[in-house]
C-alpha cells in the first residue's frame, strides 16, 4: 500500500508541475468549517487557544492546519492526548451527517462501522465532489480532450464513459471510435449498449505486415492512414481527418503504457495525441477521452518526460486512485475572470 501511495504522490506531483490545478477546493472548505464548528461548540476561547497552540508548535497557518485533516488529528493528539478523542468522534458524526443530508453515496454498513474513520469519510466526500465536477465539465463543455490515468479501477472508468455516451445519445449523427492498445480491453464492459461504434486495435494495425503493402485495403482505412514505409513513424498519418468533416464525434483511446515498450518507440502514441489535438479544433462537438493504464507506474520507474509529454496534450486530467480532477491552468483565463 505504501509503494502505491508513494507512486501516486509522484503522479500527482508530475501533474501539478505540468501546469494543472486541482479543481476540488470545496472539500477542504467543508472540512475546515466542520472542524471549526466542532471546536467552537466546546467554547470559542478554547477553540482559539487550541488552534493557536498547535499552529505555534508546528509552524502552521490556521488554513494549513484545518484544511488537512490528518495533520490536524495527529497534531491534536500530540497536544491534548486522549482528551482529543471526543473531538474526533464529533467531527466524524458531523461529516457523516453532511454526507447523508446532501444525499451523497454512503452505505448503512459504513455509517454503522466503528472502524470507518474520518479520513475514509473525507475520501467519500472528495470522490462525490470530484464526480460532480467531472459531470459538470461533461455537461457544460461540448468539446473535451481529457485523459484518465487509470490504475485498473474499472468503476471510475465505466462510470465516466457511461456518462459521456449517455450525454451523446441525444446528439444526431455522432460518430464513435475506440482505439485500443491494451491486452485486457473488454468491449461489453464499457460499450455493451452503444450502437454504431468502430473499434480499432492499434497493436494489430502497427504490427500487421500488410500495412506496408500499397495494395492493402481494410476497414481500418476509415480511421487510419498508414504511410507505405511503416517503419518510418514520422510519415505515419494515424487519423483520416476527412471522415470527421462536419461530424460530431467521440473518441475513446485505451492505452497500456507498458505495451508501448514492446514497440521500443513511443512515437506512435505521440503522433496519435498530436492528431487528437488537431481533431479537437475541427467541430463544435468534439469529445476525446484517453484512458491510460499506469498501474505499472507503481512498480517500475517510467521515463517521466514521456509521460509528461502525453499528459500535456489534454485539457482535463482525471486520476482514479483516489478520484481527482485537474484542469490546465491558463493565466489568461484567470485574468479575465
Amino acid at each position: 500500500m505504501s509503494s502505491k501511495s508513494s507512486a501516486n504522490e509522484k503522479l500527482i506531483k508530475l501533474i501539478e508541475n505540468s501546469g494543472y490545478i486541482y479543481r476540488n477546493q470545496k472539500t477542504d472548505i467543508i472540512i475546515r468549517d466542520i472542524i471549526l464548528n466542532v471546536l467552537n461548540r466546546i467554547g470559542k476561547s478554547y477553540s482559539k487557544a487550541l488552534i493557536y497552540q498547535i499552529c505555534s508548535l508546528y509552524g502552521l497557518s490556521q488554513n494549513e492546519l484545518l484544511s488537512n485533516y490528518e495533520l490536524f488529528e495527529n497534531s491534536l493528539k500530540r497536544v491534548v492526548g486522549k482528551t482529543g478523542y471526543p473531538i474526533v468522534l464529533r467531527i466524524k458524526k458531523e461529516l457523516l451527517k453532511y454526507l447523508i443530508l446532501n444525499k451523497y453515496e454512503i452505505s448503512t454498513k459504513d455509517i454503522l462501522d466503528p472502524s470507518f474513520n474520518v479520513p475514509q469519510i473525507i475520501d467519500k466526500l472528495s470522490e462525490s465532489y470530484n464526480y460532480d465536477l467531472i459531470s459538470e465539465n461533461l455537461n457544460n463543455n461540448k468539446r473535451n480532450h481529457m485523459i484518465l490515468l487509470s490504475n485498473n479501477d474499472d468503476k471510475h472508468i465505466e462510470k465516466i464513459i457511461t456518462s459521456l455516451v449517455q450525454l451523446s445519445k441525444n446528439i444526431s449523427d455522432i460518430k464513435r471510435v475506440v482505439i485500443v492498445l491494451h491486452d485486457h480491453f473488454d468491449k461489453k464492459k464499457y460499450f455493451r449498449s452503444v450502437p454504431d461504434i468502430d473499434i480499432y486495435y492499434l497493436h494489430d494495425i502497427i504490427s500487421s505486415p500488410s500495412n506496408s503493402s500499397s495494395s492493402s485495403s481494410t476497414s481500418t482505412d476509415k480511421f487510419f492512414k498508414l504511410d507505405n514505409d511503416s517503419n518510418n513513424n514520422n510519415n505515419i498519418d494515424l487519423i483520416n481527418f476527412q471522415q470527421f468533416d462536419n461530424t460530431n464525434f467521440q473518441v475513446f483511446c485505451f492505452i497500456d503504457i507498458q505495451i508501448l515498450q514492446q514497440f521500443n518507440n513511443y512515437k506512435i502514441l505521440q503522433i496519435l495525441e498530436e492528431k487528437f489535438e488537431k481533431l479537437y479544433n475541427l467541430n463544435k462537438i468534439t469529445q476525446i477521452c484517453c484512458i491510460y493504464d499506469v498501474s505499472n507506474f507503481y512498480t517500475k520507474e517510467y521515463e517521466i518526460k514521456l509521460l509528461r509529454d502525453f499528459i500535456n496534450h489534454h485539457d482535463v486530467i482525471i486520476v482514479d486512485e483516489p478520484l481527482l480532477m485537474y484542469q490546465k491552468f491558463d493565466i489568461r483565463d484567470d485574468i479575465l475572470k
